[in-house]
């Protein structure tokens, strides 16, 4: 019995932490969530890129690199062109 206590107690302990890994699948979780309509408004660009800005784990990513400069670029001047959605999307 005490083997089995001791088991979930650590199985607990350890769906408790927040790993890199977890904050990596809610930012794609987030992500999802902005292109299931298939828009991108300024609003969401915005909050991409205060995720991406308020992450450590993000910001030294190469994966989200290119999703950090698009969305940099595309919001330097506050409009969202199509193409600049699209490569935001991408």
């Amino acid at each position: 019995m005490a083997n089995v206590i001791a088991i979930k107690r650590s199985e607990i302990q350890t769906a408790a932490l927040y790993s890199e890994r977890d904050e990596v699948n809610e930012f794609l979780g987030f992500c999802a969530g902005i292109l299931c309509d298939g828009v991108i408004l300024p609003e969401e660009a915005d909050a991409i890129l205060a995720r991406i800005r308020s992450s450590d784990t993000l910001t030294s990513s190469r994966v989200y690199r290119d999703l950090w400069r698009a969305a940099e670029a595309a919001m330097a001047d506050r409009v969202l062109s199509a193409d600049e959605v699209e490569e935001i999307r991408q």
